[in-house]
């Protein structure tokens, strides 16, 4: 069951609430009341959903859920949230996934975002793999970056693959939450095999890939390889900040040749 924190539901409320004209903060209001008073919530959400940039605008917010916010999307979040609380508790995960599958992509950001504020069990998780299966990159990004839903319920297997994914995508993963702690050797060795590929191809790695990778465990071979392309890279100072978020930047292993980086 889809169990929702009604403090931070009151809390997201008046975020939103504090930045609204009075005329918007009344259309709000009467969405909210029309969503809890009908039963057929998915399409009052939706109607609601559709018209929420036009209502309220689009500028951004600061709230307490993590990554950056518009304020429709606060908003979109916030009546979504209203239409789980009204409803029967044993019916929420439907009520959701209706939601989910009904709506476009720029509300599918919206609640994928939010995943962890709807869903803190992992019960819509296929959801959330499905998602991340797009082309979309800004689909992509509201699941993989600055949302702690992947780390808090991903298997080893799916969260690599995000990580590849944003990678290949050429995101920056260093906004994958979590992606220290649930950094390990299998995910290192696919990490340092992309970088592998693309130096074989004549292309630079992807430029925040080193935070990927575990330091420790590289052979004197793929130490080697990556000096000879540091050498040459922009993108040292990742290489640097991940060797110390590691703790591993004064160790010998960074001194790869005399005219190569020494990352400390």
């Amino acid at each position: 069951m889809l169990i929702l924190n009604s403090q931070q539901t009151q809390q997201l409320h008046a975020e939103v609430n504090a930045e609204l004209s009075v005329s918007a903060s009344d259309w709000l209001q009467q969405q909210v009341q029309h969503i809890t008073a009908t039963q057929a919530k998915s399409e009052a959400l939706l109607l609601a959903s559709a018209q929420t940039r036009r209502q309220l605008g689009n500028s951004s917010v600061h709230s307490f859920l993590p990554g950056e916010w518009t304020l429709t999307q606060l908003a979109r979040v916030l009546l979504l949230a209203q239409a789980l609380h009204t409803h029967p508790l044993s019916e929420r995960e439907q009520l959701f996934r209706q939601v989910f599958r009904s709506s476009d992509d720029d509300e599918k950001i919206c609640w994928l975002k939010a995943l962890s504020f709807f869903d803190a069990n992992g019960l819509v998780l296929d959801l959330a793999l499905q998602a991340g299966r797009t082309n979309n990159s800004l689909v992509f990004s509201a699941i993989a970056l600055s949302n702690n839903y992947p780390a808090h319920h991903y298997e080893p297997h799916a969260f690599h693959q995000l990580v590849l994914k944003a990678l290949f995508m050429d995101l920056d993963i260093r906004a994958i939450a979590g992606l220290k702690e649930r950094l390990d050797k299998d995910l290192s060795r696919l990490a340092f095999e992309l970088v592998a590929e693309r130096l074989a191809a004549g292309r630079n790695p992807p430029a925040t890939i080193a935070f990927a990778i575990l330091f420790v465990h590289l052979d004197s071979r793929q130490r080697q390889l990556i000096s000879q392309f540091l050498t040459s890279s922009t993108h040292q100072h990742f290489w640097r900040q991940a060797a110390q978020q590691q703790g591993v930047d004064q160790l010998p292993l960074f001194q790869f040749t005399q005219q190569g980086p020494d990352l400390c």
